[in-house]
C-alpha cells in the first residue's frame, strides 16, 4: 500500500486512469513533477526533460539530464514503493537497462496536505480529480484539474505562496481556460484574499471562488463581499527616537546619501537604500547582508572603508555596474530618490511629508503621498518584472482607503498641512519602462474600474536622473 505522501504522486494510476497505452500512462505519472534518474550502477542525475511517444507502434522514451540525451524503447514499467522502475532497450534488444525514477522530495507533509485538500474538495463539489501538479518553480502552488458530467474546474492550493501571486495565477488560469470555474484554497490569509477578490470586476469575481482550509483540511467557501470590506486596519508610524553619537558621526561621513531608518527595534543605516549598519541595544553592527561585524575601536577603519566603497560603487556612474553595491536592492534605491523629491514623479504631489515607514497590519506601503488638491496617492515601485505588482498595490489601496473612511488617517494627522479629500486614493504603478510585466495592463483590467490606476514608466537610467517617459491610466 502507498503511504499518503506517495499516494498523491501515483493517484492517476491507482484511481482514475484506464489507459492501455503504457507511454500515455507513464506520461500522466511523470508530468508536473521533478524526478531523479538512477542508473543500474547507482549513479544519480536530475531528469531535466523527457518525451514519451509512439513510433511505429512502439513506446519511445527520450530524456535529457541537461548534458546528456538518450532515446530508448520502453518495454515496461512498474511502481515500486516510492519509485517508478522502467525496463528499456535499444539496438534491437542488444542493450537493456533498468532505470529508476524517484520523485525529488517535496516535504511529505505538503504532499499529504494537498492530497487531503484535493480529495475533500472533489467530494464537496461532486467532481473527480483528473490531473494534479505542483508549481515547478517554487513548489508553493498545487494545481488540480477536476471534472464532473457538467463542467471542469481548476483548483489552486496555496502552500505558503502570497495571496497576491495566487490571485494573479487564478486570473491567468481563467484566461487559459475561459469555460472553467477557477477556485483558490488557502490555509492562511483567506480574509485578505477575500478582500482582494471583492475589488475585482464582476466578471472576475464570479469566475473565481475563494475557499478557506481549516487545520483539519475541511474546506469552506467564502461568501462574495459586496463593496469595500468594513474593517479598520491597525496603523503604525515607525519613528527614530534617539540617535547615538556614533550614528551621528557616521551620517556626517556622507550626509547626502546616508540616512537612518527604524526597523523592528533597530535603527538601520542605509546608503541610497542599501543597509550597511544597524544599531541595537546601543551596539553598532556593520556589513552588507549577512556579513555583519560588531563595531569596535579596532575595526572602525573597516567601516569607514566600507562607506568609501559605497560612495564609489553605489552611484549612477559606478566604475563596475556588476558590483554588488550597485546591483543590490534597486527598489530601495529608487524609493530613496523619490522620497527626497516626489515631484520628480508628479509635480502635483506635495514635497513633504512622503511616508515610507507607514505600516498597516504589519505590512508596509512603498510610498504614500498626497496631491495639492488633497487626493491620496498609493505608490507601488518595482525595478524588475513582477506579475503580482497590481494586486500588491490593490492590497495597500484597500488598507489606505479603509483608514481614510474610518477617519484614522485624519486623526493621525498624517498630512497636517492639507485636508484629505473625500475620495478614494489613486494608485501609481512605477517602474522603468522595460521592467513592467508584459501582462500588467491585463491584470489591471481585472480590477473594479472605479479604482483609478496609473502606469508611470521611468527612463532606464533613473539612477542618474528620474524622468517619467510615459504616464497613462490603465
Amino acid at each position: 500500500m502507498f503511504n499518503p505522501a506517495v499516494k498523491v504522486i501515483f493517484y492517476f494510476v491507482v484511481k482514475s486512469l484506464h489507459y492501455t497505452n503504457s507511454a500515455e500512462e507513464l506520461k500522466k505519472i511523470l508530468e508536473g513533477r521533478n524526478w531523479d534518474l538512477i542508473y543500474p550502477n547507482g549513479s544519480r542525475t536530475t531528469l531535466k526533460s523527457f518525451r514519451l511517444e509512439k513510433q511505429f507502434g512502439k513506446d519511445i522514451f527520450m530524456f535529457s539530464d541537461g548534458t546528456f540525451s538518450a532515446v530508448w524503447l520502453l518495454e515496461s514499467f512498474e511502481l515500486q514503493d516510492k519509485k517508478v522502475v522502467l525496463q528499456v532497450s535499444r539496438n534491437f534488444g542488444r542493450e537493456r537497462l533498468i532505470l529508476s525514477l524517484i520523485p525529488r522530495q517535496l516535504q511529505p507533509s505538503l504532499e499529504t496536505k494537498v492530497w487531503k485538500i484535493a480529495e475533500f474538495f472533489a467530494k464537496k463539489t461532486d467532481t473527480r480529480i483528473e490531473r494534479l501538479k505542483f508549481d515547478s518553480d517554487t513548489q508553493k502552488v498545487a494545481q488540480v484539474v477536476l471534472e464532473s458530467y457538467k463542467e471542469k474546474q481548476v483548483l489552486l492550493i496555496g502552500l505558503g505562496e502570497t495571496v497576491e501571486k495566487l490571485l494573479a495565477k487564478a486570473v491567468f488560469a481563467k484566461r487559459k481556460w475561459p469555460t472553467r470555474q477557477i477556485c483558490i484554497a488557502v490555509l492562511k490569509q483567506a480574509e485578505k484574499l477575500q478582500i482582494l477578490h471583492s475589488l475585482l470586476r464582476n466578471y472576475w469575481k464570479n469566475a473565481i471562488s475563494i475557499y478557506k482550509v481549516s487545520t483539519d483540511f475541511q474546506i469552506e467557501q467564502l461568501t462574495l463581499l459586496k463593496g469595500i470590506a468594513e474593517k479598520t486596519p491597525k496603523i503604525h508610524f515607525a519613528k527614530v527616537e534617539r540617535i547615538e553619537s556614533v550614528v551621528c558621526d557616521l551620517i556626517e561621513l556622507d550626509k547626502e546619501n546616508i540616512e537612518i531608518l527604524p526597523l523592528k527595534g533597530r535603527k538601520l543605516l542605509c546608503f541610497l537604500g542599501l543597509p550597511f549598519a544597524f544599531v541595537k541595544a546601543g551596539k553598532v553592527w556593520f556589513g552588507i547582508e549577512k556579513n555583519k561585524k560588531l563595531l569596535t575601536q579596532e575595526n572602525f577603519a573597516e567601516l569607514c572603508n566600507l562607506i568609501e566603497m559605497l560612495k564609489e560603487y553605489r552611484c549612477f556612474d559606478s566604475p563596475n555596474k556588476q558590483h554588488e553595491f550597485y546591483r543590490l536592492m534597486p527598489e530601495k534605491w529608487l524609493e530613496t530618490i523619490l522620497r527626497r523629491n516626489i515631484k520628480l514623479l508628479d509635480p502635483e504631489l506635495i514635497l513633504s511629508p512622503v511616508y515610507d515607514q507607514l505600516n498597516f497590519d504589519k505590512e508596509r506601503v512603498d510610498l504614500l503621498a498626497i496631491r495639492q488638491d488633497g487626493r491620496l496617492v498609493v505608490i507601488e515601485l518595482k525595478t524588475s518584472e513582477s506579475y503580482e505588482m497590481v494586486f500588491q498595490a490593490l492590497n495597500y489601496w484597500w488598507k489606505i482607503e479603509s483608514a481614510r473612511r474610518s477617519g484614522l488617517l485624519q486623526k493621525a494627522g498624517i498630512f497636517p498641512d492639507l485636508e484629505i479629500q473625500e475620495q478614494p486614493p489613486i494608485i501609481y504603478l512605477v517602474a522603468p519602462a522595460l521592467s513592467f510585466h508584459k501582462d500588467l495592463d491585463f491584470l489591471a483590467s481585472t480590477i473594479n474600474p472605479e479604482i483609478e490606476i496609473f502606469r508611470l514608466s521611468l527612463n532606464t537610467n533613473w539612477r542618474q536622473e528620474i524622468k517619467v517617459v510615459e504616464r497613462r491610466k490603465i
